[in-house]
């Protein structure tokens, strides 16, 4: 067989159903194997749960990792000093086929659909516990409407398998519309919400999970209602609550945490998080975030005023006092100074100024922070949390049927939970301004979790606000209308002419 990116991925071997360990939560603790025979596999319940933990061991590739964070050098969050996946020069206007992210998004998420659909094909003649065979086969499906997913928001159509393909359909296939591809993610939730355990998140996905990852699709997809359903669904199952700390629910000595809705999970040092360690080292040590003034201005008063309020009590001689305290527990300020336990100072990389860099995620009990401190790097990526199902459905509520009641109660349980008044309801009254209020409150309390990108296309405005970025280097940013849809990579048209180009590239 040819050596190429998405086909070999599609056609792959069953060596991409690769161990997925984690002790840690109890997930799945198998040895790795080097390859796998059909004739001999997929007939036990221990063939089931390796295949399981191959499903699961895709989320750890690049950006549906720890390496999610880089979406953030793509918006008006921070710049990436280290251009990681070519971001930074898409900030710039840099975008085309041969690009390194739409690669590395495509590549991947094929390979995850190729596991889950190698799984699906074969789980049927496995001899194990039907209950439990039904839950995994749920897992599955909702890991695989999350790859598709992926690939609907960067690409729009896609080409779309639910079986692994021949050589030939393989080289051959088109892309499938978008609304089509959408059609098997709904089902595939739909089919995990049947049958997946209503817990707490434990490493697998549960049925909060898929709840939740179908709400995000419909208010993806602008469709408020079915978005706002399924969000009370999860509010009302009780299943999920804020994790009290805000800072600390990112850090491993607090996961998994109640308000962790789906996570890609980690084992350090088995998962080693990079070359030499994870977020730790690379916004802690290395800096590789670095917001803009704009980001660290976001930030409100702990009056729950905008410091552009003349009424707010803001002080530009001391900018970081009386504010939102997500601020401090996002940014490090050019003020503060780090230190290791022998009292000496932690030196980061950060050099651009006005000095900022990001500190969610770094736990700095963990300092000093060196080169092959793997054991350290145990956080779990969290890719859904509760906070985002209740701003969801906040905004989800007021697209809808404007300002209620219920949407002014979820997103003041954000607030309080950050230490901040509730929403002043005579200022954001309108639909309009509490519309503006919900975006200002989803930048804030996601910042540099990578959900910023999306926001922007979703709400059509990134080609507005992109402009705006001014990086380290004094270049603006750019967005041409063409860029909501990021290139279908040249490598894939190179070996399949059926495969169409989006406009504009």
């Amino acid at each position: 067989m040819k050596t190429i990116k998405l086909y070999s991925q599609i056609l792959g071997s069953f060596l991409l159903l690769s161990t997925f360990t984690s002790c840690k939560k109890n997930f799945l603790n198998l040895n790795p194997l080097d390859a796998i025979s059909s004739g001999t596999f997929w007939k036990t319940s221990s063939d089931a749960e390796l295949g399981l933990a191959g499903c699961y061991e895709r989320l750890q590739a690049d950006l549906f990792g720890y390496s999610r964070y880089c979406y953030t050098g793509l918006t008006d969050e921070a710049y990436h000093q280290y251009d990681y996946y070519g971001v930074s020069d898409m900030l710039v206007g840099e975008l085309a086929p041969t690009s390194q992210l739409p690669s590395t998004i495509w590549s991947d998420s094929y390979a995850g659909i190729s596991s889950c659909n190698i799984f699906l094909q074969n789980i049927g003649n496995v001899q194990m516990d039907a209950t439990q065979k039904g839950i995994d086969i749920g897992e599955v499906h909702f890991l695989r409407a999350f790859f598709y997913f992926e690939l609907v928001n960067i690409f729009g159509d896609v080409p779309m398998f639910t079986t692994p393909p021949t050589a030939t359909e393989a080289l051959s296939v088109v892309r499938t519309s978008k609304d089509t591809v959408l059609n098997l993610i709904y089902n595939d939730l739909d089919s995990a919400i049947a049958v997946l355990p209503d817990v707490s998140f434990n490493g697998h996905a549960v049925k909060g999970s898929a709840l939740a990852l179908e709400a995000r699709v419909y208010l993806y997809n602008q469709q408020w209602s079915q978005c706002a359903a399924l969000c009370q669904q999860v509010i009302q199952s009780g299943t999920f609550s804020l994790y009290p700390n805000y800072a600390g629910q990112f850090f491993a000595k607090n996961q998994p945490n109640s308000g962790m809705i789906f996570a890609t999970d980690y084992l350090a040092p088995n998962d080693l998080q990079g070359d030499y360690g994870g977020l730790d080292i690379e916004l802690g040590w290395w800096a590789s975030l670095v917001p803009y003034q704009s980001m660290v201005n976001e930030y409100f008063m702990n009056n729950g005023k905008p410091i552009t309020d003349p009424t707010s009590g803001y002080n530009p001689n001391n900018p970081y006092l009386n504010r939102d305290p997500r601020l401090l527990m996002s940014i490090k300020t050019p003020a503060q100074v780090w230190h290791n336990p022998d009292g000496s100072v932690f030196t980061t990389d950060n050099t651009i100024p006005p000095y900022y860099q990001v500190i969610k995620y770094v736990d700095t009990t963990l300092l000093p922070i060196n080169y092959g401190d793997v054991n350290k790097e145990n956080e779990d990526y969290i890719l859904i949390r509760y906070a985002d199902v209740l701003l969801m459905y906040a905004e989800a509520t007021n697209e809808a049927t404007g300002p209620d009641p219920s949407v002014y109660a979820v997103i003041n349980q954000v607030l309080a939970r950050a230490g901040m008044p509730p929403v002043n309801q005579a200022e954001y009254s309108t639909q309009s301004t509490l519309r503006d209020y919900i975006r200002h409150e989803r930048k804030v309390e996601f910042a540099f979790e990578g959900l910023r990108y999306f926001d922007l296309l979703r709400w059509k405005i990134a080609d507005q606000v992109l402009p705006t970025v001014v990086t380290p280097g004094g270049v603006n940013g750019v967005f041409p209308v063409s860029h909501y849809l990021m290139p279908i990579p040249q490598s894939e048209i190179n070996l399949n002419s059926k495969l169409t180009q989006n406009p504009g590239y």
